[in-house]
């Protein structure tokens, strides 16, 4: 349609130009306000238009330029993995003190079943003691006691039991003061609440792996490229064809001035 109208407006003035040429001093022959103002349409109106809309289409297709090159993301891009990494630290750092946390305790329960052994050795030992000795074998005389037999003999029953007594009252102190196992409950508790912990942190690694190896694949990023360039190229084919009608409006335009700047002069 401007391609139209600027070939009217340079018909008109060719037939201006003519029929000046034919009548200089007749009816008509002072066009130059005529004139003056066409050239204001050319140079403020037909120009700027023609030069926004090529800038629009070459805007069109710098955006689309840049959409055909980074509009897509590919699967080995760097920068989709910067959480995926973050999780990877904090995931491997909790287990390594769930691991730490896992050993104390372990150490702990091996620590507390050699005292339960101690004392079950040490109470059975006191047990076993407190069965009385066989008086046929524990009370016989003596051979070769001395006179006065009888005192003698009492007198070393007396320290044959004083000696059981003492052995067996240093037996129950020992059972009883045995060293009770104070429990690994704390330890439990506490490599229990970083298993849970280091669990949660795995679940979004996990998360984040799973979402990325869905989102971003080899070919999504295919179809997105072909997507793109096939627009671009639409786009390119178009801009090739309104560059004609561009580059031919501003040749009409450019026509028109020089023939109104021969006609004025």
């Amino acid at each position: 349609p401007e391609k139209h109208t600027l070939d009217n407006i340079e018909d008109t003035i060719l037939k201006m130009a003519k029929k000046r040429k034919e009548d200089p001093s007749g009816t008509g022959s002072d066009l130059d306000p005529f004139l003056d103002s066409i050239l204001n349409i050319t140079e403020n109106t037909m120009k700027v238009n023609i030069l926004s809309r090529k800038n629009e289409t070459q805007t069109e297709l710098n955006a689309l330029a840049t959409d055909f090159n980074t509009g897509c993301t590919h699967p080995a891009t760097e920068s989709l993995y910067t959480n995926l990494y973050a999780f990877n630290a904090t995931h491997i750092g909790c287990r390594l003190q769930e691991a730490q946390q896992k050993a104390q305790y372990d150490t702990c329960l091996q620590q507390e079943s050699v005292i339960e052994s101690e004392k079950v050795a040490l109470c059975e030992a006191y047990d076993h003691a407190k069965v009385f000795p066989d008086p046929a074998t524990l009370c016989q005389m003596a051979e070769g006691t001395a006179v006065p037999t009888i005192g003698n003999y009492l007198n070393t029953m007396r320290d044959e039991y004083y000696q059981l007594w003492a052995r067996l009252k240093t037996m129950r102190e020992q059972c009883e003061n045995a060293t009770e196992p104070d429990g690994c409950k704390a330890k439990s508790c506490e490599y229990e609440d970083k298993n849970k912990e280091c669990d949660a942190h795995q679940a979004a690694l996990e998360k984040e792996a799973c979402g990325l190896s869905k989102n971003y694949t080899c070919s999504k990023y295919t179809a997105c490229y072909h997507a793109n360039a096939a627009e671009y190229q639409s786009t390119v084919n178009s801009a090739r064809d309104a560059e004609v009608g561009y580059k031919a409006e501003w040749r009409s335009v450019l026509r028109i001035e020089c023939l109104i700047t021969a006609l004025k002069g």
